[in-house]
Parts: structure tokens; sequence; C-alpha cells
């Protein structure tokens, strides 16, 4: 059975401290992933909206995140598609594209889609995703 940690936070601000606690409560990053992996990182990036109104994923939870996999050095992505909004737009104004920039995370477009399909699912045989997820270890 899998292992989870929860960490109380009462600022975004000590979000790193509180991933890192997690993270090692939890048997650490290498139990996780393998060296030079490429990792996905799937934020909600509903609409264009700061991160104050809780609409998308808080910058710092990417920056902490983010600054955790680099220091590992993987391959690090952030990738989404927005329902309400061009996903340039959202990254901008959240602030996410600024801690991408600085940490030297790539931006990737969810734009094309691909059909994955699993025949032996009783309920969904087939579901369409952005065509490149499996070009990544984990998400």
């Amino acid at each position: 059975m899998g292992k989870v940690a929860v960490i109380k936070v009462n600022r975004y601000e000590d979000a790193e401290k509180a991933i890192r606690r997690g993270i090692e409560l939890i048997g650490g990053i290498d139990k996780f992933f393998k060296k030079n992996e490429k990792i996905l990182l799937k934020p909600n990036l509903l609409k264009a909206s700061k991160a104050e109104d809780g609409v998308v994923t808080n910058p710092e939870i990417i920056r902490a995140i983010g600054k955790i996999l680099k220091e590992k050095d993987f391959d690090v992505f952030l990738g989404d598609s927005p329902g309400f909004s061009d996903v340039k737009e959202v990254l901008e104004v959240s602030g996410i594209k600024k801690i991408c920039e600085d940490l030297d995370i790539n931006m990737v477009r969810f734009s094309k889609d691909k059909i994955f399909s699993n025949l032996d699912n009783k309920l969904v045989k087939a579901f369409e995703l952005y065509e490149n997820l499996d070009k990544f270890a984990i998400i």
C-alpha cells in the first residue's frame, strides 16, 4: 500500500519546507524517480487569474516542487490545457511563467490530442489526452 504524508502549512511561502518533509516521510524522492527522467508537472491552470484568487495552482507550490526536482537533475516540464484562457496568458497572469523561467522548467502546451485505448477496461475503452504524455516518466 502506498504512503501519504500530510503536512500542515499556514502560508504558501512555507510550501517548500513542507513538501521536502513530506517527500522524506514517504521514502525520499529517489524512491519514485530514476536519474535523468522527464517529469511533467501538471498544475491546475483553469483560466488567467492571479494566485491569490485560488483558481490556479499556487505558484509557490510549482516553485517548491520544481526546485526539488531540479536539484536532482531531472528534466522538468510543466503543462496543462486551460479550459477558459490561452495557456500563455494563464502562465503569465498567475506568475507561474516567471517561476518556470527562473528554474529552467520547460513549458509545454497541450495542443494536439491522441486517442489512448484500453480495450480491456470495462468502463472506458478509449480516452483522448495530450499526444505527448507518453514521453514523460511520471506526471
